[in-house]
């Protein structure tokens, strides 16, 4: 990032902590079209407010190079006949309409709207694009507005099936698990009933031993008697 953009990115943070609500809008229109760059306010909660149109940046007080101006009731000020506020002003849409545009008209437009009160004002950016080409005006935030629906939409589509699949994942994972379990034990039970098997023939086998030992010991026993009665 460039010296530049880093104070143009800084300068409008500013502009959004210190001046209130801002907003950027590119409204793309062609030679001979008449077209509306948006601006709007809550008339509601705010009521009846002063609005200016001007060309450029907005200044930190007033309107600039003012085009046209609003009292919250009608347009009471108006730089030349081709600017004009068609919307109900009375109800907050202040949007500029600007008949039979021409490449001249291209550039940045400002709409501050005043709200009573220590750095309220809204400030509303409009960057205008005429085209020679004869068709009907765009407005590019609108066209992003749509894409966000469709990804909304694949997002909606996407998700459900990933969760499905995780969950079909984990499910297969500790049905394996179960099973690895299962062998595991069955295992030992084998290992165990050998073990319990040598430990029985061992003891047969010593016990056989045994009474051998005793069947020997009896008969030199015997012989031991036979031979004390002859002597």
């Amino acid at each position: 990032m460039t010296e530049l953009q880093s104070f143009f990115c800084t300068t409008w943070i500013f502009c959004c902590l210190m001046i209130g609500k801002c907003s950027d809008v590119i409204v793309q229109s062609f030679e001979g079209d008449t077209v509306t760059l948006p601006c709007q306010y809550d008339s509601k909660y705010h009521g009846k407010l002063h609005i200016c149109w001007m060309r450029g940046d907005i200044p930190r007080t007033g309107c600039g190079d003012e085009i046209i101006g609003s009292d919250g009731d009608k347009v009471v000020r108006n730089k030349l006949e081709r600017y004009n506020l068609l919307g109900p002003i009375q109800q907050g849409d202040v949007s500029l309409t600007i008949f039979t545009v021409d490449k001249k008209d291209s550039g940045k437009y400002g709409c501050r709207i005043h709200i009573p009160g220590l750095f309220n004002d809204e400030w509303h950016y409009v960057h205008l694009i005429v085209d020679d080409e004869a068709s009907v005006s765009v407005v590019h935030h609108e066209s992003s507005i749509v894409q966000s629906e469709d990804g909304v939409t694949v997002s909606a589509i996407i998700v459900p099936v990933l969760l499905l699949l995780m969950t079909l994942v984990a499910i297969a994972a500790i049905l394996m698990w179960k099973q690895k379990k299962k062998t595991r034990v069955s295992l030992d039970i084998v290992q165990d009933s050998d073990i319990a098997v040598i430990y029985s023939n061992s003891d047969s086998t010593v016990g056989l031993y045994s009474r051998e030992m005793a069947v020997e010991n009896v008969y030199q026993m015997q012989t031991e008697s036979d031979y004390e009665q002859w002597h």
